[in-house]
């Protein structure tokens, strides 16, 4: 299990009105997924209430126990949440969307999200032709929350790693690597939007996310057959396919 290491954060939490969190879930509507903007076309740039009105849908529509949990977060923080949240959405679904054979689609679009990663990182702002919801808000909570960007990027490359093996899982360790990166950074990062800096909370965070990993793919597990268990685990405990239908 990998070892929480304590991060400061830096910038201070914003207040915000509690009224706010209730104006996204009455209206939550689903918006075109546009990456760019072309203003020789006339495209106009999306608003904040707009951006994150496409992250409480995002979620809601595509993990909706995230989106439950969402109503049960501070409101003042609630709009950083179902961010952070609506980001793990976008990576996290980028294999099922494209087909075996088209693997380098899903590699620009990995690619996409390191870029904005990077400028979020390097230059605090984005290029004006970047209209992508979820980075737009993602942009605003790293500012407001000085988020790790190393967190965002450990997400990334986890579910990169998942594309690029086809969900593959060799071992137990391969299994709890991919939680921790892929699940516990999650957690951790809505740990620093709460303020939270305590070793011993991120360490449940991390057996936590560890947890919620495993189950996610257990859930699964039928549709995707031998491939995302463990070998190893698959061999010591000799799983039947169909007990988990």
């Amino acid at each position: 299990m990998s070892v929480v290491i304590n991060r400061c954060i830096t910038t201070p939490i914003r207040s915000a009105s509690s009224s706010s969190g209730a104006v996204i879930f009455a209206a939550s509507r689903r918006l075109q997924r546009t990456f760019s903007t072309n203003d020789k076309k006339g495209v106009e740039p999306l608003n904040v209430q707009s951006t994150r009105d496409y992250c409480v849908d995002t979620v809601y529509k595509s993990d909706y126990n995230a989106y439950l949990m969402g109503l049960l977060f501070p409101a003042q923080h609630r709009n950083a949440y179902f961010a952070i949240r609506a980001f793990n959405v976008e990576i996290a679904t980028i294999k099922d969307q494209i087909p075996k054979t088209a693997i380098q689609s899903g590699q620009l679009r990995f690619n996409f999200w390191r870029d904005i990663l990077k400028q979020i990182d390097e230059k605090k702002e984005l290029p004006k032709h970047i209209n992508q919801p979820v980075a737009l808000e993602l942009l605003q909570h790293v500012h407001d929350y000085g988020l790790s960007i190393r967190l965002l990027q450990r997400c990334l490359e986890a579910r990169y790693s998942d594309m690029m093996n086809n969900g593959i899982i060799e071992t137990m360790d391969e299994l709890e690597n991919y939680a921790e990166f892929g699940h516990s950074s999650i957690l951790y990062l809505l740990l620093e939007v709460l303020g939270i800096n305590n070793e011993q909370i991120q360490y449940a965070a991390s057996h936590l996310g560890v947890s919620s990993g495993i189950v996610t793919l257990l859930r699964g597990y039928s549709h995707h057959a031998q491939q995302v268990l463990a070998k190893d685990c698959n061999f010591e405990y000799t799983f039947i396919l169909s007990n988990f239908r």
